[in-house]
């Protein structure tokens, strides 16, 4: 009997706290929703780069094979083929085609023709799925032309030849490592800077806070401070770490992995401050920024899930996603050794969506402690 009034106190509890309800009910069926659609391994439109040396009708079809199945998309074509992974250092092309001169002439001689199928290593879920459709379109590339020939048996064809840049045997760690970085970086400062208003509303000193002439532009840059600090400094302990533990290479400047850094903690310490002040308790902060935040953010950034198998609504919504183009700057600097001149989309895309999850925040402390 006592334990039955208790858990009707309970619920009548709960069911009296209007802010935990969204929490415990739209939450879950939101990341439902966008997870049921997001949450895929089934990698397509990879962005190719071709570059045709040959400029043959052979050589055209071949790319029409290829791009034709789905699973490509030419974002890149060149006359010349580079003979390094300068495509890949500004991430406008994960995979790039090389066609060299004399293709048609080869197989109408009837001698096999060899083309370079080049792959950026340093994501290795598109990387490896990439090999093997290109092989797929390849091999019916070839069989075309048979059946095109009227043969019943083979003839010389086209052979892929795959170089893989930047994590030649695709390894996992370097790839989920650096990427690991953003991961604590955004847990670590959106979960202390969501509780730092809230603690002052329950240690009863946000009173005085508010009777004080101090600005709330002041307010703000003293309370995110530290966090930012704190963020750099797990930077620096990840850095190390990596290295010396698990013994991923670290080809870029920690001066532009810190300057990255800095704009990434820009935003998640703005995020866990609006988190701040929508929340009434510590504990209500923690649980908004866990399930609003931080688990949409990890699985639509690109961490779990490849971002090119989620569909088209949902890969333009992850552009404002900060950590979405931290994680390819940061993979970037570990593998690639890009700078800040390769780097400025995502710099760009980091400073801009900072500058306006700092204002929101900062409109939004005002109304509070107006």
């Amino acid at each position: 009997m006592i334990l039955g009034h208790v858990v009707r106190k309970e619920f009548i509890q709960f069911s009296r706290d209007r802010r935990m309800i969204p929490i415990v009910i739209v939450a879950p069926v939101l990341q439902l929703i966008i997870l049921g659609y997001a949450a895929s391994l089934d990698v397509v439109d990879l962005r190719l780069a071709v570059c045709d040396e040959d400029a043959s009708p052979t050589s055209r079809g071949l790319v029409r094979s290829i791009t034709s199945s789905g699973y490509f998309i030419e974002t890149r074509r060149e006359a010349r083929c580079p003979d390094d992974g300068r495509f890949f250092e500004t991430s406008e092309a994960s995979l790039a085609l090389h066609i060299p001169r004399g293709l048609e002439a080869d197989l109408e001689t009837g001698s096999p023709s060899t083309v370079l199928f080049t792959v950026d290593g340093s994501d290795t879920v598109p990387a490896g799925q990439g090999v093997g459709m290109a092989l797929l379109a390849v091999d019916r590339f070839n069989r075309k032309r048979i059946e095109d020939a009227g043969l019943a048996a083979s003839i010389p064809g086209v052979e892929l030849r795959t170089r893989i840049w930047f994590n030649p045997d695709l390894e996992s760690k370097n790839f989920f490592v650096p990427g690991i970085l953003g991961l604590l970086l955004m847990v670590m400062t959106t979960i202390l800077t969501s509780m730092a208003v809230v603690k002052e509303k329950e240690r009863g000193t946000i009173e005085s806070i508010i009777v004080s002439p101090l600005d709330p532009m002041a307010l703000v840059a003293g309370k995110l401070a530290p966090f930012i600090v704190i963020g750099l400094v797990d930077v620096a302990l990840v850095v190390i770490i990596a290295r010396l533990v698990f013994g991923i290479p670290f080809e870029g400047s920690v001066w532009t992995l810190f300057v990255v850094s800095l704009l990434f903690i820009a935003n998640t310490t703005g995020l866990g401050l609006f988190v701040s002040t929508v929340s009434s308790t510590q504990q209500e902060a923690m649980m908004t920024a866990m399930f609003f935040v931080l688990m949409p953010i990890m699985f639509l950034s690109g961490f779990v899930f490849p971002i090119e198998s989620m569909p088209a609504p949902v890969q333009w919504f992850t552009y404002v996603i900060p950590m979405r183009h931290l994680l390819v700057a940061i993979r970037s600097i570990f593998l690639k050794g890009s700078s800040l001149a390769d780097l400025w989309r995502e710099c760009a895309w980091l400073a801009g969506t900072g500058l306006a999850v700092f204002f929101l925040s900062t409109l939004r402390l005002r109304k509070r402690l107006g």
